[in-house]
């Protein structure tokens, strides 16, 4: 864990920033800061006061102004992604994932999630017809999957699967795929 005793310039240097074009840093393991201006932003509430979001397993919701953001009525009602067909041998597996994963989000809340299976083909960050894509991505563990908040902008908006959370025993693979889908879907919380 980051030490409020660093300064934002110490701190800055110990937040990993995804190598590739679009990277975002991430900070608490898979959680996305877009902007260096928002990164500042995060070590003066986060790290300097020591919110409880930087305790391990807490709930991380995206704020504004003291409300708590998400998808609004409309949005929330069809909430569109491709799943890259570069995922190869394990692409199936992730659309299997996702689906389950979106069953149990569309059960518990009033969301709707819809895979737009034509466009996996050609999967990319840039593709404006769905609101969010899923990726594979090499960053050597530095996560094993990280999300999005629902404000960011469409290119932004990607659900990466680290390759390397593939490369676990069976147990470690269950309890990775839960640990993704816990964390994924808490990223795009829905207001009450």
């Amino acid at each position: 864990m980051i030490s409020a005793n660093l300064g934002c310039d110490e701190f800055r240097e110990q937040v990993f920033k995804e190598p590739f074009e679009g990277g975002l840093y991430i900070v608490n393991g898979d959680t996305t800061v877009e902007s260096e201006k928002e990164l500042e932003a995060f070590f003066e509430k986060e790290i300097f006061l020591e919110w409880p979001s930087t305790k391990f397993g807490a709930l991380i919701v995206n704020t504004e102004k003291g409300r708590i953001t998400g998808w609004d009525n409309i949005q929330k009602t069809a909430l569109t992604y491709c799943v890259s067909k570069e995922f190869g041998v394990r692409y199936s597996t992730v659309v299997l994932e996702m689906a389950n994963a979106s069953a149990v989000w569309e059960t518990e809340s009033n969301i709707d999630y819809i895979h737009v299976q034509r466009l996996d083909d050609n999967c990319t960050r840039n593709i404006t017809d769905v609101v969010f894509d899923v990726r594979p991505v090499g960053v050597g563990g530095k996560y094993l999957a990280r999300a999005f908040f629902p404000k960011y902008a469409r290119a932004n908006r990607s659900l990466l699967i680290d390759l390397s959370a593939f490369n676990h025993s069976p147990k470690q693979q269950a309890d990775a795929n839960r640990n993704i889908k816990a964390r994924t879907w808490s990223h795009t919380r829905v207001p009450a």
